[in-house]
């Protein structure tokens, strides 16, 4: 039996999670941890964990923030969603950003260096 110590008569908060993939990391670090969340956070919060896939080339709609009070985002690398995370900050969300590996210290000899030249990072 879980308590719920009250908290089902506050307003329910939204936490939307945003891998940067499917597989690997997205999966272990993000999908498959805010499934389990969003599972057990039914039966003893008033927290309420979501996961959004963007697939690939779809334009993301900014408004869809609008129900969320905590942005999760996963290895923020592209200009577009750069913009995603400032317009969530810009509303007031408490963004996280989580970066998945040391990306300001990428290898030389790695391909993604390369990629990453002229980033904001």
């Amino acid at each position: 039996m879980f308590l719920n110590n009250g908290l089902s008569h506050s307003k329910v908060k939204k936490v939307l999670a945003i891998p940067s993939d499917q597989w690997g990391c997205g999966q272990y670090r993000i999908i498959q941890p805010y499934t389990d969340l969003g599972i057990r956070s039914k039966m003893f919060s008033n927290i309420q964990f979501e996961l959004f896939m963007p697939k690939p080339n779809q334009s993301v709609d900014l408004n869809m923030l609008n129900d969320y009070e905590a942005i999760v985002f996963q290895r923020i690398i592209t200009p577009e969603l750069l913009k995603f995370v400032s317009h969530a900050k810009k509303m007031g969300k408490i963004v996280i950003q989580e970066t998945d590996d040391d990306l300001f210290n990428i290898d030389p000899m790695n391909p993604f260096n390369v990629q990453m030249k002229g980033s904001a990072y």
